[in-house]
């Protein structure tokens, strides 16, 4: 019986990825084509706006932005039909294939944004990324920061993540291909400690030298809206908790089931704390067709915790994991106080 539901599981989700990519995959190449053809006219166009209103040319820029991210997706999914090809039967190469196309997707983008929209990017401590095991938790602001971990752990250090995915990203045929080829876990952003805690948890599990785990603790983006929302969700539920998470101001309470989880099963496996400060502007899209990464000053900072400096019991392990999101989030704060933002009106004075 298990197997006969095991069996119609992978029939629906094969089904469901089949109709999915017939309509991304298209739609996709469709997209690279159109803003290919279109260059020659659409960018002296945009250029021109862009001077009339002093956009700090924001739209081309986007365009340009837009043309690369089409143009890696297709590449990917080009080189992944390649890879089944190649590496057929011989599962090491197919994954590790997978990665290294996963690595040069994402640092490709990263540093092609860092380019066309000229960022100033400031990084401390990046050497603490090198290195594996180790279980990789980042603040997560905007879709833009889904690209850190490849940019920081994956590409520079060889660290192979395997990856707890928002499964609204399968919207992406490139991140649908090859990230279910690869030893991730797509997942709900639905604030739920059920089921999908326990498959996060096996990820964690048999970590070698050169692997870890991505997972974003706060389990979607932050904004102020959803922040009120996750505390007066932890007052009903659990006020103790609700006391800490109300010192959290940049950030959204890290979820503790899959977190946790990970802590168990991950045994040796140090923590990577990331934060970071410059890509709140950049919750939306339509906010970087605007402008919102425009010479945008991108701070980060890591920390890293030896596996033996983890506490080792559910309790204890939850007072700790909140110390850390307090001191990331002191230090997101300290950034806004120091920068144009602040001082702009970007910090909420209701905000506790």
């Amino acid at each position: 019986m298990r197997r006969i539901r095991a069996f119609l599981g992978w029939l629906q989700g094969s089904t469901e990825a089949l109709v999915r990519r017939s309509v991304s995959v298209p739609a996709l190449i469709l997209t690279l084509v159109l803003v290919t053809v279109a260059a020659p006219v659409a960018i002296p166009a945009l250029v021109f706006a862009d001077i009339v209103q002093r956009r700090r040319l924001a739209r081309t820029r986007a365009y340009l932005m837009l043309w690369l991210f089409a143009f890696c997706d297709t590449v990917a999914i080009a080189r992944a039909m390649g890879i089944s090809v190649r590496y057929a039967g011989r599962r090491e190469g197919y994954i590790r294939a997978h990665f290294e196309l996963q690595k040069w997707w994402g640092t490709t983008l990263f540093k092609g944004a860092i380019r066309i929209f000229g960022l100033k990017v400031t990084i401390e401590n990046p050497e603490l990324a090198a290195g594996g095991p180790v279980l990789v938790f980042p603040r997560h602001v905007s879709p833009v920061d889904n690209l850190l971990p490849l940019y920081l752990v994956s590409g520079p250090h060889d660290i192979m993540l395997r990856w707890v995915i928002n499964r609204w990203l399968q919207r992406d045929p490139s991140i649908d291909i090859v990230g279910h080829r690869l030893p991730n876990l797509f997942v709900s952003t639905a604030r739920k400690q059920g089921g999908e805690a326990l498959e996060v948890a096996k990820l964690g599990e048999n970590l070698g030298p050169t692997d870890g785990v991505l997972i974003f603790p706060e389990g979607a983006l932050y904004t102020h809206a959803r922040r009120e929302q996750v505390l007066e969700s932890l007052a009903r539920q659990d006020p103790a908790l609700h006391a800490r998470a109300e010192r959290i101001q940049y950030m959204l309470p890290p979820r503790l089931g899959g977190v946790l989880g990970l802590l168990d099963t991950a045994e040796g496996a140090d923590v990577l704390f990331i934060a970071h400060h410059g890509l709140e502007g950049a919750r939306k899209y339509t906010s970087i067709v605007w402008g919102a990464l425009v010479h945008a000053e991108l701070r980060i900072k890591l920390w890293r915790v030896p596996a033996a400096d983890v506490p080792t019991t559910p309790e204890a392990r939850t007072d700790w994991l909140f110390e850390w999101w307090e001191e990331m989030d002191r230090w997101v704060g300290e950034v806004i106080e120091a920068s144009e933002a602040y001082l702009s009106g970007e910090r909420p004075s209701s905000d506790p």
